[in-house]
């Protein structure tokens, strides 16, 4: 099993354990409780294999498709693949891991009244405490820097959600922490009329974003450079091992990706002209 890949098991409140009848792995604890988002995952204890024969063993929050009616296939590649992207750029970000889900252990999740999907579902691991991110006004210089660092890709992957009333982002240990890739590649969904080009900052996203009004053009270029970095070769390192089913998404992305890439200058300009 590729190591991306966590088994994930469940201790109930009463102690009771269920073991996956293959491997017999430790369990851990199923919760739902995650304010946090608008498509609520579940709080998974996930295990996995680690050098040494030994377990790894830790809390993530699971999105899987049928979870609520929001979540399909799509959402799933997009966390994976818009938290990789934003990690890439030096965003700080949780851990993203895909979780299967297996018959036996779908079964489990039902008797508790979540309806999931067999399959591969997308996990970020939990950060612990957090608290909502700091306002202008109250941002250190470092911050502010981060906060320039997410409005950037927002606009370079087009998410429209981020927005003041749905900030997806946390301050942990002082840093700002980017939060659910959901609602990434909005330039995937059908467009009437056609679509502008890839660096054009979408205009919409920009108004609605929670850090708009906030940074300054002097923080903006370090991101910016950093998309030199996203290579056709690490494009393709980022996709490779994924599900054989979100290969043309995420052909696509990197199309899309390698365009801004290719008219950096285009985009900084956007970025720029995107600012009050």
């Amino acid at each position: 099993m590729d190591d991306r890949l966590v088994q994930t098991e469940v201790i109930f409140g009463d102690g009771s354990q269920y073991h996956d009848s293959a491997d017999d792995l430790d369990a851990g604890e199923l919760s739902r409780p995650c304010a946090l988002r608008s498509l609520t995952p579940v709080d998974l204890r996930c295990s996995r294999g680690a050098e040494g024969g030994d377990l790894e063993t830790d809390d993530f929050f699971v999105k899987a498709v049928g979870l609520t009616p929001e979540v399909i296939g799509q959402t799933v590649f997009n966390e994976i693949l818009g938290n990789l992207l934003a990690r890439a750029l030096g965003i700080r970000t949780p851990e993203p891991v895909l979780i299967e889900i297996q018959m036996d252990f779908l079964e489990l999740l039902e008797s508790q009244g979540i309806e999931v999907r067999p399959g591969i579902a997308s996990g970020a691991r939990n950060l612990g405490r957090a608290i909502s991110p700091p306002v202008f006004g109250r941002m250190s210089e470092e911050q502010l820097g981060q906060a320039s660092a997410i409005y950037v890709f927002d606009m370079l992957v087009q998410n429209p959600d981020r927005r003041i009333e749905n900030n997806n982002c946390v301050e942990v240990d002082g840093d700002i922490v980017a939060i659910d890739f959901g609602d990434c590649f909005s330039f995937l969904l059908p467009i009437i009329g056609g679509a502008s080009d890839p660096w054009v900052a979408d205009r919409v996203i920009s108004r609605q974003h929670i850090f708009r009004g906030t940074i300054s053009d002097e923080f903006i270029e370090e991101t910016v450079n950093r998309i030199d970095s996203l290579t056709e070769d690490r494009l393709a390192e980022l996709t490779a091992w994924m599900p054989a089913e979100w290969m043309e998404w995420a052909a696509r992305v990197s199309e899309h990706i390698l365009a801004v890439r290719n008219h950096v200058d285009e985009f900084k300009w956007e970025i720029l002209r995107s600012l009050p």
